[in-house]
């Protein structure tokens, strides 16, 4: 494979990848967990919440893993990098309504979800070889 056409690949996987990532994030949050109050929800929904977002973070790692064919962790470190700092950019933001805790929490969560997704793709059976 041309370096290229190697770099073309990495790059179309790390967009896809966070594109993967804001859109499920977001249908969770938005549609799923419409009005969702962190001061009045119950353990239960803090439960469905935090696994929905691994859900989601599992399907981006898992589709990147897929676009790059296991020839590379490159897109994973910078999705990973991504998640990271829009933690740390919005952390630091005035608006931040998060409780700390909470939202480095949930951070986590999407940075193993990330990474269980492409050891899920890296162990199935059915992805092609390198080549």
């Amino acid at each position: 494979m041309s370096r290229r056409l190697y770099t073309t690949l990495i790059s179309a996987a790390t967009v896809m990848g966070v594109l993967i990532l804001v859109l499920y994030t977001t249908l969770t949050k938005s549609v799923f967990f419409k009005g969702f109050s962190l001061c009045t929800a119950s353990n239960t929904e803090l439960v469905l919440l935090e696994s929905s977002l691994f859900a989601s973070a599992w399907v981006s790692g898992f589709i990147v893993s897929l676009m790059v064919v296991r020839k590379s962790i490159l897109p994973h470190i910078f999705v990973s990098l991504f998640i990271l700092a829009k933690f740390m950019i919005f952390e630091n933001c005035e608006g931040f309504q998060g409780i700390l805790s909470f939202e480095s929490g949930s951070n986590a969560m999407l940075l193993a979800g990330l990474w269980a997704g492409h050891l899920s793709a890296v162990r199935f059976p059915l992805m092609p070889m390198n080549g």
